[in-house]
């Protein structure tokens, strides 16, 4: 599959036949456990060409958080904030990762992302405000930080 979505995109030129070509050999690969890097690179190779496929960005985001790999999370986050246009997606993915934040690394940057969907989505986040909030709050204390914890009750009056 893979390589049917290179002749299309070289070949054919047809980028979006390319991307579901590529799209499923990410999917077929990601079922592999030794598989798992290629499959995030197809996801990243779906992104270069169509960056509004959330799909794809969502399967990276939650591939890269698996392996450790928080930083190449929130490139593909990055990704999904631009191409999602619901709040409800990236609230519930970033709930799904939280679990997996348990570094210092993923600690900053769990709590980076959620931050950014804040931002993002504002007020259109309603009650993920403070599910989130509490999310960010529990991923930090694990990790021994408190810092921002302040910032816990005011999303409980924002939510």
């Amino acid at each position: 599959l893979e390589r049917l979505g290179d002749f299309f995109d070289s070949w054919q030129h047809d980028t979006q036949r390319a991307t579901k070509s590529w799209r499923a050999a990410a999917l077929q690969f990601s079922n592999e456990p030794a598989e798992i890097n290629d499959s995030r690179r197809l996801y990243e190779r779906v992104l270069s060409t169509a960056p509004s496929d959330s799909l794809s960005a969502t399967r990276l985001v939650e591939l890269s958080a698996a392996a450790g790999d928080w930083l190449g999370a929130a490139g593909a986050f990055d990704s999904l904030l631009r191409s999602v246009p619901h709040a409800q997606e990236v609230c519930e993915l970033l709930l799904l990762l939280e679990p997996q934040a348990t570094t210092p690394e993923a600690c900053e940057q769990f709590v980076a992302l959620v931050d950014a969907a804040r931002w993002q989505f504002g007020n259109a986040l309603g009650s993920y405000t403070l599910r989130l909030a509490e999310a960010s709050a529990r991923v930090l204390a694990g990790a021994g930080r408190h810092e921002h914890r302040a910032a816990w009750p005011h999303a409980r009056a924002a939510g």
